[in-house]
């Protein structure tokens, strides 16, 4: 059964209420633990790919298979380290790698709601095709050249463009509000891309009604042109980066293989 609007924008508000309220008992990645000389290896079972990471972020898990709008797939991996979680009485946010099917999407709002699978395929079968079909191509003309540039936007979609003419005011609102999702007033402070990878950190504002926070969002993300069609690992902590954190999680995403 088709899940109505109005329970999807409860499941995106429940996430936002998270988000919120748990800002200030994220826990900061210290620098030194990133530092590591030792890294492991993670083959998948499949031997389908294979990719390096800090031995002291964990043991790498298979955490979920992510299953996305048109049955396109991904594969997320939790550090248990490193990734999003209770540790030591505080929480983390985000911080798996995603290896991804089909069109780019781009997980922990790092582009605002519309281009996060989970959220944005919670709403696009609730709209007519035409509609569906607007949305989807967010995702699918998401490159590396236009990356840096939908990063910065505070909107990605115009909801004054004629497709949406037909849409309810519920159905107007919740795309507004999808879009705006944990991306109010984005700073972009790095985005830089070399071969096939994008860096980048962002700066932004997570809202819940009249709670408000600052959160930053980083990491990197490489576009494949093969099975995967992408390799992300991003976070989202109260604190800054370190340059050597961002230069490891790169390095996680470049030591990405497909194996044939």
């Amino acid at each position: 059964m088709k899940r109505s609007i109005f329970s999807s924008i409860i499941i995106a508000l429940v996430i936002v209420i998270f988000a919120g309220l748990t800002y200030f008992l994220i826990e900061p990645f210290a620098s030194d633990e990133v530092l590591n000389e030792e890294w492991s290896i993670y083959r998948d079972v499949q031997n389908r790919f294979e990719f390096s990471y800090p031995a002291n972020f964990g043991i790498a898990i298979p955490d979920i298979r992510v299953d996305m709008p048109d049955g396109d797939l991904g594969e997320m991996f939790f550090f248990p380290q490193f990734s999003h979680g209770f540790r030591n009485g505080k929480i983390v946010l985000e911080g798996g790698l995603v290896a991804r099917f089909g069109r780019t999407w781009v997980g922990a709002q790092a582009l605002g709601g519309l281009y996060d699978p989970i959220l944005a395929g919670g709403l696009i079968d609730n709209f007519p095709v035409a509609v569906q079909e607007r949305l989807r191509s967010q995702a699918e003309n998401l490159t590396i050249s236009n990356f840096c540039s939908e990063l910065s936007k505070s909107e990605h979609i115009s909801i004054d463009d004629s497709v949406f003419n037909n849409v309810t005011h519920e159905q107007r609102q919740a795309i507004i509000g999808l879009d705006r999702m944990r991306n109010l007033n984005p700073e972009v402070i790095v985005c830089k891309t070399s071969d096939y990878i994008v860096v980048f950190h962002k700066k932004v504002v997570a809202q819940f009604g009249q709670v408000r926070n600052i959160q930053h969002i980083y990491g990197a993300i490489g576009f494949l042109n093969d099975s995967f069609t992408s390799v992300q690992f991003i976070r989202i902590t109260s604190d800054s980066p370190t340059k050597e954190l961002l230069e490891t999680m790169t390095k996680v995403v470049r030591s990405f293989k497909v194996l044939h």
